[in-house]
C-alpha cells in the first residue's frame, strides 16, 4: 500500500519554484533576475504610458489651438467681408450722387448740391455700370422745386416789381449757402404761398 500513497521518485515534483521549498543556487539567482527584469519592464511600461498620455494631451491642446486659429481666421474673414460690403455700399451711393449731379447740371440746375440734398434718390439704382432712375428723380425735383432750375413762377395778380421791403431776395448765391433744413423750410413756405418768387 505504500506504493499507492507515495508517488515514485520520478513522479515527484522537483520544480523548486512550485514546491514551496527554499531555493538555493542558480535557480534562486535566475528567479531574482527574472523579478528584477519584470520590475524594470513594468517601470518602462508605466513611463511609456505616461509619455503616450502626455503626447495625447499635447496633441489635443495643439488641435484646440489650431481650431482657435481657424476660428480667428473665420472671424477676420467675416470682418473683411463686412468692410467690403460697406465700402461697396458707399461706392454705389457715390456713383448715384455723381450721376445725379451730372444730370442735374446738364438739366440746368442752379445748385447741383442743393438739388442732390432735396432729390428723392430712393428710385435710383445701379445696374452694372449704368445708373437708372435719374430722369424720374430729376423730373419730380423739377416739379417740386422749379427754382433750383432757374424757373421763377409769376406772382398771381402782380405785374412784377420789387419784392416787398424786408423780404430776402433769393439769389443763386443765397440758395447755394442754404442748409438742407433751410431749403426744406423754403419749399414749405413756397408751397403754402407765404413766399412768392
Amino acid at each position: 500500500m505504500s506504493d499507492e500513497t507515495n508517488p515514485a521518485p520520478a513522479e515527484q515534483n522537483t520544480d523548486p519554484v512550485t514546491d514551496g521549498a527554499a531555493q538555493s543556487g542558480p535557480a534562486k539567482e535566475s528567479d531574482n533576475a527574472y523579478q528584477a527584469e519584470m520590475r524594470v519592464l513594468r517601470k518602462q511600461l508605466k513611463e511609456a504610458q505616461q509619455r503616450i498620455s502626455a503626447a495625447d494631451l499635447a496633441a489635443a491642446e495643439r488641435a484646440k489651438a489650431e481650431m482657435s486659429e481657424v476660428e480667428r481666421y473665420k472671424s477676420e474673414a467675416e470682418q473683411y467681408k463686412k468692410q467690403f460690403e460697406e465700402t461697396q455700399s458707399r461706392f454705389v451711393e457715390t456713383q448715384k450722387h455723381n450721376a445725379f449731379k451730372l444730370a442735374a447740371h446738364q438739366a440746368g440746375a442752379v445748385d447741383v448740391n442743393a438739388a442732390l440734398k432735396l432729390a428723392d434718390l430712393s428710385t435710383v439704382d445701379l445696374d452694372g455700370d449704368q445708373v437708372i432712375g435719374i430722369e424720374a428723380a430729376l423730373k419730380s425735383l423739377k416739379k417740386a422745386s422749379p427754382y433750383l432750375f432757374g424757373a421763377t413762377p409769376a406772382a398771381a395778380g402782380s405785374g412784377g416789381g420789387n419784392p416787398p421791403s424786408g423780404a430776402p431776395s433769393l439769389t443763386s448765391e443765397r440758395l447755394k449757402g442754404m442748409s438742407r433744413a433751410e431749403m426744406a423750410e423754403l419749399e414749405q413756405k413756397l408751397a403754402r404761398g407765404e413766399i412768392k418768387l
